[in-house]
């Protein structure tokens, strides 16, 4: 099997792709320590989140040829969340048509009723005028 081709996020792309080959015990407990250092690739929040998109978008298909119709549901669940992060991430950066390009692919791929409001409503709030708008996640994490 081909590996990730990406340098953020390849955990994600391992996690989620470890469902695929049978099941998958999870815990909420923390097991590591995650250090973000400045000019690290995960201090950038843009980046960190257009990582966590990409291993969706490669682990798309074989999501899609799966037989179980509640882990294909699970994973257009989890990758509108992931197009959500992003999009956030994006206006924060001041990315504002990126971000809402992003909403839109979320709200087409996730037909679920509370993904689809989740999306619309931040999709609507991108377009208030910027201070009504909320605190959008800053860009650079330390």
């Amino acid at each position: 099997k081909e590996p990730f081709r990406g340098r953020v996020a390849e955990d994600c792309y391992f996690y989620n792709r470890l469902v695929l080959h049978g099941p998958v015990a999870r815990t909420t407990t923390p097991l590591a320590g995650y250090r973000i250092r400045g000019g690290s690739l995960s201090s950038d929040l843009v980046k960190l989140t257009a990582g966590a998109v990409q291993s969706f978008e490669l682990l798309e298909e074989q999501f899609q040829k799966s037989p179980d119709a509640e882990y294909r549901l699970a994973f257009c669940l989890a990758y509108a969340v992931r197009r959500r992060d992003f999009a956030k991430a994006l206006f924060g950066a001041n990315k504002i048509s990126e971000g809402r390009q992003q909403l839109r692919r979320s709200m087409a791929s996730s037909h679920a009723p509370i993904s689809l409001a989740k999306s619309l409503w931040l999709l609507l709030l991108s377009y208030l005028p910027r201070g009504w708008q909320p605190t959008w996640p800053v860009s650079a994490r330390n």
